[in-house]
């Protein structure tokens, strides 16, 4: 069989998989996309915009960890009001918040105006977003086909975030540079597009529906947590695996535009170039990894990609021009294909109705541990060791990651069917 055929094979199932999907999954893929685009706009430089108002990486790293401890907050509740009220509701709060972080970023006249900021943006696209979106491919999609599905939403999701860091590195370069004066205009930008996707959000989006009607969970939060985890004991070791790959997961985006600027000499159009990069890897393996992920295994990727993504921070490390900048990023763009299989993984867990509950814990935990400790420990470790051993530590959490990971059980073909007819008692089982 030829490799055009089955190319084209690929792409056509590709297709059927989409047009055969809730109304809920389609334009939830719209409204990320525009998100990404947004939020890729200003997110290589927003570090760099902050350093040029005055802090340093320390002050960076505790102002992203602020964003940390309020997104935990918003994430462990936002999961069980979507269940309540729906994800629209939580989309729409999450858009709000976006839209506020890019007029104060626009505004802001010192570092510490940046800190309000920080916080909503985080809370937003971290604290909101990563705890929602799963929600809506996880009742959407089916176990045979989730990591197939949910890698086609980022994939397509992703095609606006090519654009989006050159877009800006453009308009950086006609108004004087990575100064916070050049910068400044990117976030106005944001602003206005922020407002059209708000009113996108309320007029658009749509609940999920799962065979038994709306998604909405009648338990209450705290009778859901002590289920969850009184019957699930493996979730224990699922949940630190998780939060150490979060670590360098969560720190990435905030130091990675910092160290190219400060320790490599990266320009406005290196660092553009580098975050076109990045979302490169996920665009074009998400939909091949993901029917392979369905086939063999979820965990088996997960490894793979996280191997591949420490040699690329070996590689950042010691590039000595800007083509070998560009090389590390590309790679590194696997941590993203990684962490969507891992998402699948992790909307496994639990059965259905359970969802957003055990989502807001995930995201919650993983939060205080990823956006909260990270960047404060990644910036200490910048103050008072030095840039270069931000990512020597983040190269030893991911090796560290993989030998929890070996210990972690997979869930592939027909879970989901057994599992929502024997309840969270087959948890003890199979977990």
């Amino acid at each position: 069989m030829s490799l055009p055929y089955r190319t084209g094979s690929v792409f056509a199932e590709t297709v059927r998989l989409f047009r055969r999907q809730q109304v809920a999954y389609k334009r939830n893929l719209v409204r990320r996309a525009l998100e990404n685009y947004l939020a890729y706009t200003t997110q290589q430089f927003q570090s760099i915009y902050v350093v040029a108002l005055g802090a340093n990486a320390g002050q960076l790293g505790v102002a992203n960890g602020l964003g940390g401890i309020v997104g935990s907050v918003i994430s462990l509740g936002g999961g069980w009001t979507a269940n309540k009220r729906g994800t629209k509701v939580v989309f729409m709060f999450g858009t709000i918040l976006m839209t506020s972080s890019a007029l104060i970023f626009a505004l802001a006249s010192n570092w510490w105006a940046c800190i309000p900021a920080i916080v909503l943006i985080t809370c937003s696209y971290y604290g909101v977003d990563s705890t929602i979106c799963p929600m809506i491919c996880g009742s959407c999609l089916k176990t045979e086909e989730r990591a197939t599905g949910m890698q086609t939403c980022d994939a397509l999701s992703a095609i606006p975030r090519l654009a989006a860091p050159l877009v800006a590195a453009f308009l950086i370069m006609k108004f004087g540079g990575l100064s916070a004066s050049g910068i400044r205009p990117i976030f106005c930008l944001q602003f206005i597009g922020c407002c059209f996707l708000a009113v996108f959000v309320w007029k658009m989006c749509r609940d999920p529906v799962t065979t038994q009607g709306f998604m909405k969970d009648s338990h209450g939060f705290f009778y859901g947590v002590r289920d969850i985890f009184g019957r699930a004991k493996k979730l224990k070791a699922w949940m630190m695996y998780q939060s150490l790959n979060d670590l360098p997961y969560y720190a990435n985006p905030v130091f990675w535009p910092l160290y190219a600027r400060s320790m490599k000499g990266a320009n406005e159009t290196t660092i553009g170039y580098m975050a076109a990069l990045m979302a490169l890897v996920p665009l074009f393996l998400a939909i091949p990894v993901g029917r392979l992920a369905d086939s063999i295994g979820r965990k088996w990727i997960i490894a793979a990609a996280t191997v591949l993504f420490g040699f690329s921070v070996l590689g950042f490390i010691t590039a000595t021009s800007q083509s070998e900048l560009l090389i590390s990023a590309f790679f590194q763009g696997l941590l993203q294909t990684m962490v969507v299989v891992r998402s699948t993984m992790n909307t496994e867990r639990v059965p259905t109705a359970f969802l957003g509950t055990w989502l807001g814990i995930s995201t919650g935990f993983r939060a205080l541990v990823g956006m909260t400790l990270s960047p404060i420990l990644f910036g200490l470790i910048w103050e008072f060791i030095g840039p270069s051993y931000v990512y020597i530590f983040m190269f030893l959490l991911v090796t560290f990651s993989l030998a929890i990971l070996v210990t972690i059980p997979d869930a592939r073909k027909d879970v989901n069917s057994k599992r929502e007819a024997s309840g969270l008692g087959l948890m003890s089982t199979r977990m």
